[in-house]
């Protein structure tokens, strides 16, 4: 059985890499956390794998002295930032059972300086080695202390019995520190220490890809886009906190850490055949108890992701805000091998801001500005680039940032995720003036022009978010309304029959009888219900007088919409007007047609339809007769009666 022990991450000034449990409580954890002379001791309690709650990607191994229980784990603070910890950050300590003993182990340093330090001190590192360090694996970073204020930096590149798993060193274990050979030219020796730093940072920069790559249980993993309004409802405090470039879900099941990594997103959105591919972090959150308590952005979002659940599918939220609210997403892994840091970034701006910031010298405050945005995960580009609104004193300029193939090692394609960290970098260019397009002249004509379908949709668009979404008729809603009396009896059917999806519904009322104050209550309700459902509304008056051609291509683009992004709900209001009850002894070929086209489109979408309507009676006798009798796919009916008579 897998021993676990959640602690938090404290600091020591040993000049060691060792861990040291210690018990704090609420009384003597101040004084304990601030002394410098705090005296570690105690028994060997194993080897142990500390790995970060925040990102299990993060981890080190340590031989850990002292006692159960414990609180703390104390490391030198050195030791921690090379390996990615910050004090008083929570991590688990997974006790391992190193049992392997390790025969010969060659180190290298990180870089120049470290080599310039290693080639003086080479005898007094072999000799104080192993009093720093007694457990290491493959490609592991480590500190190595000459003094309690100078220390080096090595990667671990060869261990020999090879293995995967860590190590533990003895006395008998070999050390051999790459170095240069005695006596050779101090050129020479440049060469060699430029080629052995080489070499370890690229295995440095694998090691660090490796801290993005997140494992998913299947490929892809749908998600369905929750809107603003939907996750604000739910999460009350920590919003600020969400990351503009991360798409959170929920995490698997009994997940003790959240997960954390780079995903490749494809979205589709309405009229549009090929899917867009961008990349995006992916932030799973906890599911199980052993998370921070004031952590309250993850416990708000798994307790949304928890009651806001889809079948086959997730509801995700898209920090960034560029996603297209309630539209479905597919999200798979990217490998390690497809993403690549950059050592250079191009940065476009237009001609004139560009010549303005050369001429007063403000690249350093831009280069200064984007790099504030870099320190917590570094930016993810595609080959299409980014664009960034990037704030310079009073104001904000627009630039796009463009990967550089300059300086790049490893071998790149139109799938590549390039990652623009602190060290990159960042050169200015002038942005490619668009092409300009000439006009054709207009021709007059003297054919009158008709309102079309566009001039429709100009006049009755719905209200839409800053991105041009169209915002779901339920969130337009409050719940200050009118109060509907027993009506209310109808809207917990109704709300079961809508998500679904798989009938349509006849709603029926006279004049005063509050149908349009009920479709409101319905709409308001389904969109805050456990599926979140989209709700869109279309008032039939102002299609009275339209071609069945206009119409059919209304509600097709509706469908389609609603198709997209299912659970969803359409409201047909007013449906008597557009479908009037006629005479039967005269033809009439406009208005068969218009029949015609609703019952195909009913007849066609999975999505729930309501029809409101004053009567059965005022309604089209053959749209009646082809929905509800014939072949029947209203298999609801509802009628309301006043409301002063309920109320």
């Amino acid at each position: 059985m897998n021993q676990s022990y959640p602690a938090f991450v404290s600091f020591h000034s040993l000049s060691n890499c060792f861990g040291y449990a210690k018990l704090l409580t609420a009384i003597n954890a101040t004084n304990a956390l601030s002394s410098v002379n705090e005296q570690f001791n105690g028994p060997l309690l194993g080897s142990f794998r500390m790995r970060s709650c925040d990102n299990p990607n993060i981890y080190c191994d340590l031989q850990l002295f002292g006692q159960l229980p414990f609180t703390n784990v104390f490391i030198n603070s050195v030791f921690a930032e090379v390996s990615g910890f910050q004090e008083r950050q929570e991590v688990i300590l997974e006790k391992m059972n190193c049992k392997t003993y390790c025969s010969y182990i060659e180190v290298a340093p990180r870089t120049d300086n470290d080599y310039s330090v290693i080639a003086q001190s080479q005898a007094s590192i072999e000799n104080e080695f192993l009093n720093q360090i007694r457990l290491v694996s493959q490609n592991m970073i480590i500190p190595h202390f000459l003094s309690p204020g100078v220390y080096v930096q090595f990667r671990i590149l060869n261990i020999v019995p090879a293995t995967g798993s860590s190590v533990v060193l003895n006395n008998n274990t070999e050390l051999h520190v790459q170095t240069v050979v005695e006596g050779s030219k101090s050129d020479e020796k440049a060469n060699m220490a430029h080629k052995v730093s080489s070499i370890v940072q690229d295995l440095s920069t694998k090691g660090f890809l490796s801290n993005y790559v997140v494992k998913l249980e299947k490929s892809p993993i749908i998600g369905r886009v929750l809107p603003k309004k939907i996750v604000m409802s739910w999460v009350n405090e920590g919003l600020e906190q969400l990351d503009k470039n991360t798409i959170y879900i929920a995490g698997r099941d009994n997940s003790p850490y959240p997960e954390h990594g780079i995903v490749e997103v494809r979205t589709r959105t309405k009229g549009e055949r090929e899917e867009h591919i961008q990349f995006y972090y992916l932030h799973r959150t906890t599911t199980t108890s052993i998370t921070k308590k004031t952590d309250k952005l993850n416990n708000s979002l798994s307790h949304m992701f928890d009651s806001l659940k889809l079948e086959n599918r997730q509801h995700c939220v898209d920090g960034s805000g560029s996603l297209e609210p309630y539209v479905n997403i597919k999200m798979y892994s990217v490998p390690e091998s497809r993403i690549c840091t950059l050592k250079f970034c191009d940065v476009m701006i237009d001609k004139e801001t560009l010549t303005w910031a050369q001429e007063f010298d403000m690249t350093k405050l831009l280069v200064k500005s984007i790099q504030n945005q870099l320190q917590g995960n570094p930016f993810i580009l595609s080959v299409r680039g980014k664009e960034l609104d990037v704030p310079l004193i009073d104001k904000a300029i627009r630039v796009k940032l463009y990967p550089s193939i300059k300086g790049l090692v490893k071998r790149w394609t139109e799938d590549t995720c390039f990652l623009l960290e602190q060290t990159t970098q960042l050169v200015f260019r002038k942005a490619a003036e668009p092409k300009l397009q000439v006009a054709e002249p207009e021709v007059p004509t003297r054919r009158r022009k008709r309102k079309d379908h566009s001039d429709y949709l100009e006049h009755s668009k719905p209200e839409t978010s800053n991105n041009n979404h169209t915002e779901n008729f339920g969130l337009l809603q409050t719940e200050e309304f009118v109060q509907i009396g027993s009506h209310s009896k109808f809207l917990s059917e109704l709300d079961k029959i809508c998500r679904e999806g798989k009938q349509h519904v006849m709603l029926l009322g006279g004049n005063g009888y509050g149908k349009t104050t009920f479709v409101k209550k319905l709409a308001h309700r389904l969109a805050y219900n456990s599926s979140a459902t989209f709700c869109k509304v279309i008032p039939c008056s102002l299609l009275k007088g339209r071609s069945a051609d206009v119409i059919e291509k209304l509600l097709t683009e509706s469908f389609s919409e609603l198709e997209l992004k299912k659970p969803s709900c359409l409201f047909l209001d007013d449906i008597d007007v557009i479908l009037p009850q006629i005479d039967q002894e005269q033809r009439h070929l406009a208005m068969e047609k218009v029949v015609s086209v609703f019952s195909r489109k009913l007849r066609a979408t999975g999505v729930t339809v309501v029809l409101v309507a004053q009567r059965l009676s005022t309604v089209n006798e053959g749209f009646v007769e082809q929905v509800m009798r014939t072949r029947p796919i209203v298999s609801k009916k509802i009628e309301l009666g006043p409301l002063t008579k309920y109320c």
